[in-house]
């Protein structure tokens, strides 16, 4: 409940409103010139974190509540739009409300969010076989069976609609991009194994990557939820594969920012463990550098093709990247960027100079409708959680 009583006098502001911030649809902004006594969220305590594919977003900002008027509890629904731009800048649920007394009369309340994609964790997906013999699916139809499967928390439902043209990578009327493939890969069929959603998902996505159905190595499935309660997926071959309402970042000379180049998950060899013979053996990228071999298991790999594939998709995946962020502050904020988009940069400082894929983009807010913006691109930096993740692939199955 994200209101109690609320007096005439807290609703006196009928000021222009360059943003809105709506906590189970009251919306708390305090926007500059506002008069004392009245409660609202200074635009100034505002944080947004914005994740790309296989992230969840996070919102953070404390409201002044003078007249100790408002209430807040955990699973309120949060929504925060720019009204200029008409476009959501977060969506998701409260999680941590805070309350401490303010100097004088009165309290503040220090709020903390997470965002739509958490969905995807709390969504249950029960197993699934299909017979490949008897039924032919692509990969998009298979994760819209994934969702109307999911027992899913109240209330809440993904737009999984499929763009039926597959060029443009989703838009937000129709996120779900065609993945321009269908089963039968060598499989008889298919088992998706019980779990979260976002497993189930990438679980299909790992069984149809590109490299097994006629692309180029290399490619691979985003999937994501905009702040649209859209399920955005689409598959990428690089920096320019994007959905069709994405506009690219381009900076020139960043105010800070650093760049490293992550070679500790690049892996040089895989032993495939196939169903047969021809399918079993040791595939080595080419390079003649040492390096990590990990080991995959699938009695699916049935023939010299298919696991040559299979260990093309492990070094597709495994390679050393440029993982950076850079910094903007107090500019116009570009309508449109999203991570998981493209960032075309030129650092002299840095040596980063090209494309890259944008990770996560932090922003704060100024009084003056200008942003301030960290963007993560390339790669997230190297963390002990992405060593503990690279140590347990190294047997895979």
């Amino acid at each position: 409940m994200a209101l109690a009583a609320v007096t005439a006098a807290a609703l006196t502001d009928h000021s222009a409103r360059a943003y809105g911030l709506y906590v189970n649809g009251l919306d708390v902004i305090k926007e500059p010139g506002s008069g004392a006594g009245l409660y609202g969220v200074p635009i100034e305590t505002i944080e947004v974190h914005e994740a790309g594919p296989g992230g969840v977003s996070s919102m953070r900002f404390t409201v002044d509540d003078p007249g100790a008027e408002l209430v807040f509890a955990a699973g309120d629904e949060v929504r925060y739009e720019d009204l200029v731009a008409g476009t959501p800048e977060f969506r998701g649920w409260l999680t941590t409300p805070a309350t401490v007394p303010a100097f004088g009369t009165g309290r503040q309340i220090t709020v903390e969010a997470i965002g739509v994609e958490a969905v995807l964790d709390w969504a249950i997906s029960p197993a699934l076989t299909i017979d490949l013999s008897v039924i032919a699916i692509t990969t998009e139809q298979l994760i819209q069976a994934l969702c109307a499967r999911a027992f899913w928390p109240p209330g809440v439902a993904l737009r999984a609609f499929v763009d039926p043209t597959g060029g443009s990578r989703g838009s937000q009327a129709l996120p779900l991009s065609t993945f321009e493939n269908s089963f039968p890969l060598p499989l008889a069929s298919v088992t998706i194994p019980a779990g979260t959603l976002r497993n189930a998902i990438q679980y299909v996505c790992d069984l149809s990557a590109a490299s097994q159905i006629g692309h180029a190595a290399g490619w691979r499935a985003f999937v994501t939820v905009d702040f649209y309660l859209g399920l955005r997926g689409w598959l990428s071959g690089g920096v320019t594969e994007v959905p069709s309402d994405y506009a690219t970042l381009t900076v020139t000379r960043p105010e800070d920012g650093s760049s490293t180049v992550d070679g500790d998950g690049v892996v040089r060899g895989v032993y495939v463990v196939g169903g047969t013979a021809a399918g079993t053996g040791v595939v080595m990228d080419g390079t003649g550098l040492p390096g990590r071999i990990v080991t995959l298991t699938d009695t699916s790999v049935l023939t010299l093709a298919d696991k040559y594939s299979r260990a093309a998709r492990i070094f597709a995946g495994a390679q050393a990247v440029v993982a950076g962020e850079i910094s903007q502050d107090d500019f116009a904020a570009v309508t449109g960027v999203h991570p998981g988009g493209r960032l075309t940069l030129t650092s002299p400082n840095t040596g980063a100079t090209g494309d890259y894929t944008i990770m996560a983009i932090d922003k704060t807010y100024n009084a003056s409708g200008r942003e301030n913006w960290r963007v993560r691109y390339g790669a997230l930096p190297p963390t002990a959680a992405l060593l503990l993740r690279r140590l347990t692939r190294s047997t895979l199955s």
